[in-house]
């Protein structure tokens, strides 16, 4: 099972320690290494480095204060049937999956990231 969090309580450690309304997207975990890594800021710079430890967080504050991913304000996710991802910096990128038990889906099959309101993250990676 994943970790899952709303985003409050240590979320302080990355600087975004505001608890959120009901509308803010709602963030689970495939890992609880890679929710360590979001939560905690000193194993997130120790982990990726300073300047994407520092991306990540402005990503996750981002997801933070947002309803969809479509809204996000500076990043520009690359969204396909399954994931959405979004770059960080040094060549690194943040990859998320939608997290409902069924995903909102499109016509024709893909996901309705419009309609998103809770994702996973999959996996913080390094571009080949």
């Amino acid at each position: 099972m994943a970790a899952k969090t709303t985003l409050n309580g240590d979320w302080s450690l990355l600087g975004c320690g505001e608890s959120v309304g009901a509308s803010a997207l709602e963030l689970g975990f495939q890992t609880e290494a890679l929710r360590n890594i979001c939560e905690k800021e000193k194993i997130a710079k120790k982990r990726l480095g300073a300047s994407v430890a520092d991306a990540l967080k402005r990503r996750l504050a981002d997801l933070q204060s947002i309803d969809s991913v479509d809204e996000l304000p500076l990043a520009k996710p690359k969204k396909n049937s399954n994931n959405c991802t979004i770059d960080l910096t040094d060549g690194w990128r943040l990859v998320l999956a939608g997290g409902h038990g069924q995903n909102p889906t499109l016509s024709s099959g893909k996901i309705d990231w419009s309609q998103v309101t809770r994702v996973k993250i999959i996996t913080i990676e390094k571009q080949p």
